[in-house]
């Protein structure tokens, strides 16, 4: 019997069933799962600590330079957050395009492909015109910071050595954007079929400005600089591509009892590491650590509590948490808040679309869209041409009806195993419950839980045995 139905699993779907066969063939039930790639707005630098410590930097006469290099960088990170959002917000736009008219995929990522070119092309032409403009007054003022951070001593020294060190990273930013961009109009090329060989994307070099700060967070005598370095050294090994030593970092400067300015910042940039990382229980308790009285800082702490519950297989609170950031965003029009809201909309429309329930009133047309064409994608039925008794199973409707528990516990399996594409047998015999049958996993808790999900289902003693193939194949979130 166990023998006759792995076989199946296989080749049932090719061959008609005959009349004395044991087993009714019902046809295959595919069953698409998603389990989104956690994404989150990026944190900018604080600029409050930094005009503070420029307030100390020696020679005194430098300070002016520094103040207003501080506020053209500011400003250029400002333009290239907003470059970003554009891209980012067409890239959303045909996204959503893909979704609802799934039938023209072709044709839209032609459009993407070029609306996106001829946006970037515009948008690094002017950060390039900046970028002269900063090169310019970084150089009227680094040979001096550099020389007198090795004659000064005490407070004004370890403020020198940071101000270098954010001027490095500055300019580091900026070259490796360049090169990024440049990587991609090649990269672009060769998928065009244009370059015979595929191009490396740039590598950051971090390494000098890394063991400067590590010397400013260890060696400054005022906590004010101490927590800047820290800080600013979380981020540049997050671009350096070393995370463990980020993480390592941010939670030294949260136990050493950082201000509370800068506290809720640092749980947030913790968080975002640990869910890059696929730490989703840690990412939910620093997310969690936050509190309503952390402000902008909570809300974003939400979107990223329900990423990982998410990720956690809870469902119900990554809902309830995209709801309250919801929430707290309507009537927001600044770009923080919408580029959160973005975010938030994203995970909503997906945990929407998992969910059974009917659609909450108040949606948006585009996000009901969305949610529609995503619900249609979950699970098919391909049943076998045999008969008109096989075709009409009822049974086949009692199993779809299964469909969201099943698709739960696949989702189960992809937070541990994201390449599972587990396939097996449902066997169904009169008067007894649908079991899961030579399944290809040996992973327990994902058949228990398709045992629990198959319970309901019980063959009427009337109908004869009959086998369903299933299939867990993953689904990105579009296409």
């Amino acid at each position: 019997m166990r023998k006759l139905l792995l076989t199946a699993l296989f080749s049932f779907v090719a061959a008609p069933a005959q009349a004395d066969d044991p087993q009714t063939r019902l046809g295959t039930l595919r069953v698409h799962a998603w389990l989104g790639k956690p994404s989150m707005p990026p944190i900018a630098l604080t600029r409050g600590p930094l005009q503070q410590i420029i307030e100390g930097v020696e020679p005194e006469g430098i300070r002016p330079s520094a103040q207003a290099w501080e506020d053209a960088i500011t400003r250029d990170r400002r333009l290239a957050r907003a470059a970003d959002e554009a891209l980012d917000e067409l890239q959303r736009h045909y996204r959503h395009q893909m979704v609802v008219r799934p039938g023209e995929l072709s044709q839209l990522r032609v459009q993407l492909a070029r609306e996106r070119h001829r946006l970037q092309s515009r948008l690094d032409g002017e950060a390039a015109d900046r970028a002269v403009h900063l090169r310019q007054r970084e150089s009227h003022i680094l040979d001096q910071l550099q020389r007198s951070s090795k004659r000064r001593k005490g407070v004004g020294r370890a403020a020198s050595q940071l101000l270098v060190a954010e001027i490095q990273f500055a300019r580091h930013q900026h070259t490796h954007r360049t090169l990024m961009a440049r990587w991609q109009r090649r990269h672009d090329a060769y998928q065009r079929g244009e370059l015979a060989q595929k191009p490396t994307p740039p590598m950051p070099f971090l390494k000098p400005t890394v063991s400067a700060l590590e010397r400013v967070s260890n060696l400054a005598p005022d906590r004010l600089t101490r927590e800047r370095a820290a800080q600013l050294l979380a981020v540049v090994l997050h671009a350096s591509g070393d995370l463990d030593a980020a993480v390592r970092t941010l939670q030294a400067a949260l136990k050493s009892r950082v201000s509370w300015t800068l506290r809720a910042e640092l749980h947030n940039r913790l968080g975002d590491l640990l869910l890059e990382q696929g730490r989703f229980a840690g990412a939910a308790r620093r997310y969690g650590a936050l509190k309503r009285t952390d402000g902008s800082w909570y809300v974003r702490a939400r979107l990223g509590l329900a990423w990982s519950r998410h990720r956690l297989g809870d469902d119900d609170g990554a809902l309830a948490a995209v709801k309250e950031v919801r929430a707290r965003l309507a009537g927001l029009f600044d770009g923080s808040a919408q580029a959160l809201m973005s975010e938030a909309d994203l995970l909503y429309a997906q945990l929407l679309a998992d969910s059974a329930r009917a659609l909450p009133g108040g949606l948006s047309l585009r996000l009901k869209d969305v949610v529609r064409a995503l619900r249609q994608r979950h699970a098919t039925m391909v049943p076998v041409a045999t008969t008109a008794t096989a075709a009409e199973d009822r049974r086949l409707a009692a199993i779809a009806d299964r469909i969201g528990p099943l698709r739960t516990c696949y989702r189960r399996l992809l937070a541990s195993s994201p390449a599972a594409r587990p396939r097996g047998v449902i066997a169904m015999t009169p008067g007894a419950r649908a079991t899961l049958v030579g399944v290809n996993t040996a992973d327990r808790r994902f058949r228990t839980c398709i045992g629990a999900a198959l319970r309901p289902v019980v063959s009427s003693r009337g109908l004869p045995s009959a086998i369903l193939a299933v299939e867990f194949e993953p689904e990105p979130p579009t296409p």
